[in-house]
C-alpha cells in the first residue's frame, strides 16, 4: 500500500490519569495548550476532567522535532509544572501512565488504497484521525462500521473477490474521508512552522479561511526520522528539573502504573532490521544515543557502546519504528519475541512487522 502524496506525520502522546481533589474540578472541563514546554517544536498539552474526580493530563509531541537531545518523557513531566495544570493536580494521585503514537498527517497522508486482498485498514492506524478537531474515535468507528457493512454485503452476494475494489470506492466517498478532505491543507501548515499551524488552527474553524488554507500550495514533508539533526548541531543540551515525586516522577515509577506486563526474561520483541554494529556506531557517533531519550518506556540503553533492549519495559507506543534516525536501523516488531524461520510454518507464532511509510 502506498501513500497519496505525503509521508505520514506522527506525534507521540504521553498521558497520565489522576484522581484529583481540586476545588475547581468540574466534569467536562477541558484545557488545550500550545507552546510550553516545547518552544518552537510542534505539539501541545491537554487536560480533560472526567467523571468521579478523574482527570487525564498529557502532552503530544510531534516526532518531526530536530534536537536529538530532546527527552520526550521529561518534557511531559515539565509540562505538569505549569501553574494552570499543576493546580488541578494538587493533593491528587497519579493512577495510570501510558503513551501512544498518533497519525496526524491528514488527507494527503492517507493510503491511496484502503484495502488489499485479505486486508482492510480501519481506525486511527489507517490515518483517519481529524488533526484539526483533535478527534479520531468517531472516524475510527465509522471506518470499522463501513468495513463490516462491505464485508457482510460481499458475503451475501458471494463477491468477496471484489471486496477490495468495493471497499476502496466506498471509503473514498465516505463521510469521514470527506471530513479530512475538508481540512486537507491544515496539517501542511505545521511543516512550514508550528506557529503558522497554530494560527491555522483558528482560521480553519471558518469555512472562507479554511478554503483559503486548502488552496495554498501543498508543502510536502519528509519522514519524521529524517528531521533529526546530528548531535554536533547542538552544543547546549536541555536541562530538565529533578522529580519531586508529587507532580513529576521518574520513569521507573511511571512504568509501574502503565498496566503492561511482560515476563522479565522473555525474548526481546524488538529487532534491528539492518546490521546491529552499524546501527550502534551511527547512533552513538552521529546522534549521541537518541533512543534513550525518545523512548517513553526506557527500553533502549547503551552499555559500553552496545545497545541493550529492556523489552520488559515496553509500553508499545511504536515510537521506535518511526524516530530511529536512519532507514536501515528501523525496528522490527516481532510478536512474543519469536523470530525463528527454521520452525515449521504451522508452529510459528504470528509476526507483526511495522509498516514503512515511503
Amino acid at each position: 500500500m502506498t501513500l497519496q502524496k505525503n509521508p505520514q506525520m506522527f506525534s507521540l502522546g504521553l498521558k497520565e490519569v489522576w484522581k484529583v481533589a481540586c476545588p475547581e474540578y468540574k466534569p467536562g472541563y477541558v484545557i488545550h495548550t500550545a507552546g510550553f514546554p516545547l518552544g518552537t517544536s510542534f505539539g501541545g498539552g491537554f487536560l480533560y476532567c472526567g467523571a468521579n474526580n478523574y482527570a487525564s493530563v498529557g502532552l503530544i509531541v510531534g516526532l518531526n522535532y530536530k534536537d536529538p537531545y530532546k527527552n520526550l518523557y521529561e518534557e511531559f513531566q515539565r509540562f505538569k509544572s505549569h501553574p494552570k495544570v499543576r493546580k488541578f493536580l494538587e493533593k491528587g494521585q497519579c493512577v495510570c501512565y501510558g503513551a501512544r503514537v498518533l497519525e496526524e498527517g491528514g488527507y494527503h497522508s492517507l493510503f491511496a488504497r484502503h484495502s488489499a486482498p485479505g486486508v482492510i485498514m480501519v481506525g486511527s492506524g489507517a490515518g483517519y484521525l481529524n488533526f484539526h478537531k483533535i478527534k479520531g474515535v468517531h472516524t475510527a468507528i465509522r471506518s470499522g462500521k463501513l468495513a463490516a457493512e462491505n464485508i457482510f454485503q460481499a458475503m451475501q452476494k458471494n463477491e468477496l473477490n471484489k471486496l477490495s475494489a468495493i471497499h476502496n470506492a466506498a471509503v473514498d466517498k465516505s463521510a469521514f474521508v470527506r471530513e479530512l478532505r475538508d481540512i486537507r491543507g491544515y496539517p501542511g501548515t505545521f511543516f512550514v512552522h508550528p506557529y503558522l499551524g497554530y494560527a491555522a488552527s483558528f482560521l480553519a474553524s471558518f469555512k472562507p479561511t479554511r478554503n483559503m488554507i486548502n488552496a495554498l500550495p501543498f508543502k510536502k514533508s519528509c519522514p519524521c526520522w529524517m528531521n533529526t539533526r546530528p548531535a554536533a548541531y547542538y552544543k547546549k543540551k536541555p536541562v530538565y528539573p529533578s522529580h519531586d515525586n508529587v507532580y513529576s516522577f521518574d520513569i521507573d515509577k511511571s512504568l509501574g502504573l502503565s498496566g503492561v506486563h511482560h515476563e522479565y526474561d522473555q525474548p526481546s520483541h524488538l529487532k534491528i532490521r539492518g546490521e546491529v554494529k552499524d546501527y550502534e556506531q551511527m547512533s552513538v557517533e552521529l546522534y549521541d544515543k537518541p533512543e534513550e531519550r525518545f523512548c517513553p518506556g526506557k527500553v533502549f540503553e547503551f552499555v559500553n557502546g552496545e545497545l541493550k533492549f529492556n523489552a520488559q519495559n515496553c509500553i508499545h507506543c511504536k515510537t521506535c519504528t518511526i524516530k530511529v534516525c536512519f532507514e536501515d536501523g528501523k525496528m522490527r516488531v516481532v510478536a512474543h519475541g519469536e523470530d525463528r524461520v527454521d520452525m515449521p510454518r504451522g508452529q510459528r507464532r504470528s509476526q507483526l512487522v511495522c509498516l514503512d511509510y515511503k
